[in-house]
């Protein structure tokens, strides 16, 4: 009788112990992200960093603004940005402000815009109005969105929506 019950208490710790290591450990993982980041440096035109930028980070279809100032390394980050079409710019006193448009972020993605200040008046700016395909080079995730047109033009199986999400890396 002593054995099944010495038995039994080891089954009931272990149990706990299991699930105690299963909690902690789990803690540490992380879901998919829904959200995305843009990360860049602010040089002057001679290359050096400059610190104390004020930038902004405009949506255009909904007006919404992020803004950040770079460090002491000239660097800035701004995360958890929801995927859409965006407008940047960096400017600070006794530079030419410079602006980025129609930058299009999408789910999951950390992008790395660099700004190249001129030193001017605080009255010019810079607008670029077109930039090229980027090379995603800061990290590697992977991510996509599946837009609409190309939910409607796939041939699935029976239209069971589940199985779109085959269709995404990660």
């Amino acid at each position: 009788m002593n054995f099944d019950w010495r038995k039994r208490h080891k089954m009931i710790a272990q149990a706990w112990i299991l699930a105690i290591c299963v909690f902690c450990l789990s803690a540490g993982l992380r879901a998919q992200l829904s959200t995305a980041s843009v990360n860049g440096t602010v040089r002057d035109s001679s290359g050096a960093v400059v610190p104390g930028v004020s930038i902004v980070l405009q949506n255009l279809e909904t007006g919404v603004i992020q803004r950040t100032v770079t460090n002491g390394q000239g660097n800035y980050v701004l995360l958890n940005v929801p995927p859409g079409r965006y407008q940047l710019e960096a400017s600070k006193a006794g530079f030419v402000s410079q602006t980025r448009s129609n930058l299009i972020l999408t789910v999951n993605q950390t992008t790395t815009y660099d700004f190249t200040l001129a030193v001017g008046s605080t009255r010019q700016s810079v607008t670029v109005q077109a930039a090229p395909v980027r090379v995603e080079f800061s990290t590697a995730e992977l991510g996509t969105a599946v837009m609409r047109r190309e939910v409607n033009n796939l041939p699935l199986n029976g239209r069971n929506f589940t199985q779109l999400l085959e269709l995404t890396p990660g």
